[in-house]
């Protein structure tokens, strides 16, 4: 589904001609990872607010996110298996 949505937004800008059509798969490659992270983001902070814990997992969160900037990790095949993965830490 994100995928989709992904190339119908570069296939949007370019038909804008904001893009040229060489350079559609770099945005839609930008978009999915865009909203893939905005969209684990979002429920990652929903499930802190819902279980009133939003102090902590902003704090996990960042320590989470600086952590793997330094050190790498686990990568998961799929997009949804990486979601998984990480709402369930």
């Amino acid at each position: 589904m994100i995928d989709h949505i992904s190339q119908a937004i570069s296939s949007n800008l370019v038909l804008r001609g904001a893009i040229n059509e060489n350079e559609r798969d770099l945005y839609s490659y930008g978009a999915f990872l865009l909203i893939s992270n905005a969209m684990t983001l979002v429920t990652a902070l929903l499930i802190g607010l819902v279980s009133h814990r939003f102090v902590e997992t902003l704090m996990f969160i960042t320590s989470f996110v600086v952590l793997r900037s330094f050190t790498g990790g686990y990568h998961s095949k799929t997009f949804f298996k990486c979601y998984v993965y990480f709402l369930g830490i």
